[in-house]
């Protein structure tokens, strides 16, 4: 069995076709982190504005004693550091000597530059209600009303709880679930450096429909292609090419799937940690999405991004194989494959059905973007259990890939030879 299991595999790997869908995936997933490099700026103590590379290394030095706790006295130094910058008359000298109504770069980056992270928290937690975003909060504050910091905060779950929606509220049981998700968050809140982290999360999207794009590339001939060359005349009439043979290439397959997801996480966090390093495992995730009802850091939110992205390409591998054991060419399993992937990433969500949306939350296509499963307020009710949506989007992907094996597995070994 063993032999047979990697002659299947070898037979695959040594493709050209695999090689070059390999290649093209290593060369998109160096890519993609090196083209966040420009969207990168920093100031220095001089004023002047740097971008690029250089601009990383200012941040990440600057930053490099960063790490701490949303303590009341630390969000106090914050809102200090913030008021005193536009309380000091130099703030608003020009070069040129003349008085402008902004901040000079100077006293940006001197006073709120190092904690613009910081800041823009307070600055959500103090909007008032009904309003996205207030910059200016922050500037009008007195320091003592941020030891409200964690309770109004949970003003703003209870207010987006307590929203209308057009497809449908919040029951108050969903309600009750997500506020004591909240309550049972660590708090406070841990800050560090944490570009590296934001990077990989941020772009993670893109780079699972990549390797998942190659991984239904590499799979659609396992089967397909044995009819497309006339070997299945041959292979099924073999002692065990209705039973072994077919295993060996399921088996296969899934080797093949561990490898190019392997190989593409390991390109794409090597090559994003080396232009922004490694610091902030340890930072709360609400430090990049505010309300985010998930109590994990950086580095647990990543671990989940990378179990949700093997799951989904275990999903599209029972697909492709599924639909590779069905017809008579490698060309339509893959043209096939990707319209069922990309499809559901051009819908629009409804704005009349709840439920209409969690099944568009669950194809593929939204699976890449599992990070966001760990921001939405999302719970699934399945016979009079509540799922989470992260967990949901794993059960989906297991439950697919389980039930498509066999019915690839049948369809091929009850396949009439002409």
């Amino acid at each position: 069995m063993k032999k047979i299991i990697r002659f299947e595999f070898l037979k695959v790997f040594k493709k050209k076709s695999f090689l070059c869908a390999v290649v093209l995936m290593m060369a998109m997933l160096i890519i993609v982190p090196c083209l966040t490099i420009s969207e990168n700026n920093w100031i220095n103590e001089d004023g002047t504005e740097i971008t690029g590379m250089e601009a990383i290394r200012a941040k990440r030095d600057s930053l490099e004693e960063s790490s701490c706790d949303l303590t009341t006295e630390k969000l106090q130094s914050v809102i200090t550091n913030y008021q005193s910058a536009y309380a000091d008359p130099a703030s608003f000298i020009k070069e040129d000597g003349t008085v402008d109504s902004w901040i000079n770069n100077a006293a940006y980056a001197k006073y709120i530059q190092p904690d613009s992270d910081i800041k823009f928290l307070i600055d959500m937690a103090f909007t008032p209600e009904g309003e996205a975003y207030d910059y200016y909060a922050i500037g009008s504050m007195d320091v003592k009303e941020v030891e409200n910091f964690y309770e109004n905060r949970m003003k703003k779950v209870d207010e987006y709880l307590n929203m209308d929606y057009s497809y449908g509220n919040y029951s108050e049981a969903d309600k009750e679930y997500f506020i004591t998700k909240n309550e049972n968050l660590t708090i406070p809140f841990h800050y560090e450096y944490n570009t590296g982290w934001n990077k990989l999360l941020g772009i993670s999207y893109v780079s699972m429909m990549v390797i998942a794009l190659v991984v239904c590339i590499t799979l659609a001939p396992i089967f397909s292609s044995e009819y497309q060359t006339g070997a299945d005349a041959i292979l099924l009439s073999t002692k065990y090419g209705r039973s072994k043979l077919i295993v060996a290439k399921i088996v296969s397959s899934f080797l093949l799937t561990s490898v190019i997801y392997a190989l593409g996480i390991f390109i794409l966090t090597f090559v994003t940690f080396l232009i922004y390093g490694s610091e902030g495992a340890d930072c709360s995730l609400q430090v990049l999405n505010f309300l985010a009802p998930a109590d994990v850091n950086l580095l647990q939110t990543y671990l989940y991004v990378l179990l949700a992205g093997y799951f989904m390409c275990l999903f599209m591998q029972g697909i492709t194989l599924l639909l590779s054991a069905k017809m008579s060419s490698p060309f339509p399993v893959i043209i096939c494959t990707m319209v069922f992937f990309f499809i559901p990433s051009f819908l629009s969500y409804s704005r009349t059905s709840r439920t209409y949306n969690n099944i568009l939350n669950l194809m593929p296509a939204k699976m890449a973007a599992a990070y966001t499963a760990l921001t939405k307020y999302e719970v699934f009710h399945i016979f009079g259990l509540k799922i989470s949506y992260p967990v949901m989007l794993i059960l989906v992907a297991l439950l697919v890939s389980v039930i498509t094996l066999p019915f690839a597995y049948k369809s091929f070994r009850k396949h009439q030879v002409a």
